[in-house]
């Protein structure tokens, strides 16, 4: 039974992705928590290879039972969280080792995106979780200085694609490693959509698959506010300062909902909608420093990036 194993980046069209798979009838698609029960929860010392490739089986034959043609496998933490660098990164090369213990055949996609347009919406989705930094210290943390072992905390190399890149290709093999261009998939779904399936093997969905909405960003001004109230929030994510630490459900959570209301009326949308949070000097720092990896995944994938706005 043929696997699909699509493994992010964060804010690459993901969610539309995976409402796409869970759709699609001739796809089995495996839910979200039980990839990270099987692939994450596990402690590397505890991780058992064979009790793996049990799990992708028992997803096969259920696949085959149903009459699937396929089994999907779609889950962006396992490229490592955003903003906590993967814990240092060691995640998503613990992640590779073990897809490839348990499914060394299946078709591995890496969805990538302008590293400076995913990191404002990282940031973007980092407050609504609660977080207190500005751009500045989320891209350049206070706790820089601690090693990364000690303190998990964002990291512009979490971006840097061609390392995971090169890491899947010698594990998995050229051929079995798809990386696909989120502007494309902005530009023309349909397109996207159709290149996705000539290169895994995954059943062309039909006409009325593929249309699912985007996740919907609050907009700019919900954004500033929520930075400052949720400094009356005390749990998830790191890298904040709390004043006090009030229930959720008295504080963030009614404000949560409040600023996804607002953000549905239209002037308050339209006020900011152009602005970013990654501007100016820091955007352009931020754009330089990719560059390097930029090239060597455009050679690597055969694909003028620049045409997509990534700085090479």
């Amino acid at each position: 039974m043929p696997t699909i194993v699509h493994i992010g980046y964060h804010k690459t069209g993901s969610s539309f992705l995976q409402a796409l798979f869970a759709a699609h009838p001739r796809v089995h698609y495996v839910e979200r928590e039980d990839v990270r029960q099987h692939l994450l929860d596990v402690r590397p010392l505890q991780f058992d290879a064979a009790a793996l490739r049990a799990w992708f089986d028992e997803h096969a034959r259920t696949a085959g039972g149903t009459g699937r043609d396929c089994v999907v496998v779609s889950e962006e933490e396992l490229s490592g969280n955003i903003h906590t660098d993967g814990n240092g990164g060691f995640v998503a090369k613990e992640v590779a080792d073990r897809l490839h213990a348990g499914a060394p055949d299946a078709q591995i996609v890496i969805a990538i995106r302008n590293q400076a347009d995913a990191i404002e919406s990282a940031y973007r989705q980092y407050v609504k979780m609660g977080g207190t930094a500005s751009m500045r210290n989320y891209v350049r943390p206070e706790h820089k200085r601690i090693r990364r072992y000690r303190f998990p905390q964002f990291s512009l190399e979490h971006f840097e694609y061609d390392a995971l890149i090169d890491y899947y290709r010698q594990r998995f093999g050229p051929k079995r490693v798809h990386v696909l261009v989120y502007e494309k998939l902005r530009a023309d779904q349909a397109r996207f959509l159709n290149d996705f399936c000539d290169r895994t093997g995954l059943p062309h969905p039909g006409d009325e698959l593929g249309r699912a909405p985007a996740n919907v960003s609050w907009a700019w001004g919900c954004i500033v506010l929520a930075r400052w109230t949720n400094r009356f929030y005390g749990a998830d994510p790191v890298n904040r300062r709390v004043v006090a630490g009030l229930p959720p459900s008295i504080w963030y959570t009614p404000l949560r909902k409040g600023y996804a209301r607002l953000s549905q009326v239209g002037w308050i949308r339209a006020v900011g909608s152009e602005r970013r949070f990654l501007r100016g000097a820091l955007r352009a720092e931020v754009e330089q420093h990719f560059a390097t990896s930029n090239a060597r995944v455009a050679s690597a994938i055969g694909e003028d990036l620049a045409n997509y706005g990534y700085r090479c």
